[in-house]
């Protein structure tokens, strides 16, 4: 197990404005970690695959970190991990790499955060669902849910700036104020 206070230290390093380098974080604590998460794997085989598979998330992660512009997928991923998590860790590592492949590769990524931010997002559902469903906030919430993971899906599908563009428009150009309940509607509308 990961000792927090290692974890909040990197962590702190990471976000940290002051002087110091990227190039100084210590990559031990993530080997030890990666082993830790694969060890629960239920076979050797499973083991092995997740320790390969891990590893190159490893060695991109050892790239990035060396790179002060990627430090800011580090940054966003380690504000949505459980600090208290055994894996952090590790979670944060394959995070990290994910967000910087999906901003790489993505036509505009300019909600790819939002994934790891719910949370965040779930304080303005809750306002919506007591305003529009005063008696079944639960459901409001969980249709909510449901509508934002059709959006998430369209995005991440998205080929092209265009298709972006397209699904944009449904959304409020203050995100964390868009209603996802008017998503499809909305999308059905653009799609006619």
């Amino acid at each position: 197990m990961i000792c927090r206070s290692k974890l909040a230290a990197f962590v702190l390093l990471v976000l940290s404005s002051g002087g110091l380098s990227a190039k100084i974080i210590d990559i031990e604590p993530f080997k030890k970690s990666v082993i830790s998460y694969c060890s629960n794997e239920a076979n050797f085989i499973l083991k092995k695959e997740c320790l390969v598979f891990s590893g190159n998330r490893l060695v991109e992660f050892k790239f990035m970190i060396q790179n002060d512009d990627d430090l800011e997928f580090v940054k966003v991923c380690s504000d949505s991990i459980n600090l208290d998590s055994p894996t952090s860790l590790y979670e944060l590592l394959i995070c990290s790499v994910n967000q910087k492949y999906f901003n790489e590769n993505h036509p505009s990524p300019i909600y790819s955060s939002w994934i790891l931010n719910k949370r965040e997002l779930r304080t303005e559902w809750i306002t919506i669902c007591s305003k529009e469903n005063k008696l079944d906030v639960s459901s409001c919430l969980e249709s909510i849910e449901n509508s934002f993971n059709y959006f998430w899906q369209d995005y991440i599908n998205a080929k092209t700036k265009d298709d972006v563009r397209l699904i944009s428009r449904c959304i409020n150009q203050n995100f964390k104020k868009t209603n996802f309940l008017n998503y499809l509607s909305c999308k059905s509308m653009l799609m006619k």
